[in-house]
């Protein structure tokens, strides 16, 4: 399910106004830089006027002004994102999870943290309630978002799944939803940050489980280590640690989550 030409030329064109002016003088230039953000939920998305709306815009902006780094936004899928950051096509990106093929491509600062839980239908949930119980039903199969990394354990699990032909890709999370909401799956993964006030209406029917409490995962900043000078990788690097020891990270996740969420999503002090 991969974006069309069409679809890919109007993201970009309306993440054009994302293009954000550098406040260094010419002898502290910094950049330009192409961050590529991905579909993820209050992390990124478009809004009701089709422009680029959620905490890693906020958190971009925040960035530039504080840096005076000149960064371009770029809205791509996730798997997309990873393979032009090998090829030079996008040097930054955001809610990323660290891995070690990852590693070697880029450097990772964190900003907030989340753990993955289990989606499934509450009709389910009365004989399967942990890994072990899905993974004994062959007929059953899981949903993800094509690209996306989910933490150790639950990785790990996908890939035995993989091996069995039962998991089930897509390209992003309303495409996620929408399987499962059809019964082409009978199980997502997702961040309860994802959950919207109108999914409200459905979500009776289903239900939210914690199946790997161990797997918290960082949200971070990575930056190309191939196309990213080394003392602007370190001035950006050094900004977002500005910004946590500020507050100003826990500002802008509250702005778009809400208080409750904000504080269990947030570092750790």
């Amino acid at each position: 399910m991969d974006d069309g030409p069409a679809m890919h030329a109007a993201l970009l064109l309306a993440l054009t106004p994302l293009l954000l002016a550098a406040l260094a003088s010419p002898a502290q230039a910094c950049g330009p830089y192409k961050v590529g953000y991905f579909s993820f939920g209050p992390f990124f998305h478009l809004n009701g006027e089709g422009k680029p709306a959620g905490i890693d815009v906020d958190l971009v902006a925040a960035l530039a002004q504080r840096s005076g780094c000149l960064l371009e936004g770029q809205m791509e899928s996730r798997v997309r994102t990873w393979a032009l950051m090998e090829r030079g096509g996008v040097d930054i990106t955001l809610s990323a999870i660290p891995t070690p093929e990852r590693k070697r491509l880029a450097e990772f600062t964190p900003y907030a943290r989340s753990r993955n839980h289990v989606l499934l239908p509450r009709t389910l949930t009365q004989r399967i309630d942990s890994v072990d119980e899905f993974n004994a039903d062959a007929a059953l199969r899981v949903g993800v978002v094509r690209g996306y990394r989910h933490g150790p354990m639950l990785d790990a699990w996908l890939d035995g799944l993989r091996r069995q032909g039962r998991v089930y890709e897509v390209a992003d999370f309303d495409a996620l939803l929408r399987v499962l909401r059809a019964g082409r799956v009978e199980l997502v993964l997702m961040h309860p940050m994802n959950l919207r006030p109108s999914d409200g209406s459905w979500m009776g029917e289903f239900s939210l489980r914690d199946w790997a409490p161990q797997d918290d995962v960082p949200s971070a900043m990575a930056i190309s280590r191939r196309r990213v000078d080394p003392a602007d990788r370190a001035r950006l690097q050094r900004t977002l640690q500005e910004l946590l020891q500020e507050g100003e990270v826990e500002r802008i996740l509250a702005r778009h989550l809400g208080e409750e969420m904000m504080r269990q999503v947030r570092l750790p002090r």
